[in-house]
């Protein structure tokens, strides 16, 4: 459970440095502003994470 724990907090501190906010509700949840006002989404689940938003080009950006 402690590698899992320095794992997210890790991965945390990175997603938060790029500009994602983590949700207070759910910490698996991670949302950012893109500079047109559109949202990107991150949501972690295990070792997996699904990412969302309007603009593929933003999420293409993102994941280079």
């Amino acid at each position: 459970k402690a590698r899992h724990w320095q794992w997210y907090k890790k991965f945390d501190d990175f997603i938060q440095s790029v500009g994602f906010s983590r949700s207070d509700e759910d910490h698996s949840l991670f949302s950012k502003k893109t500079k047109d006002g559109s949202l990107i989404f991150l949501i972690l689940y295990m070792d997996d994470m699904l990412l969302f938003g309007q603009h593929v080009g933003e999420l293409v950006d993102l994941v280079r």
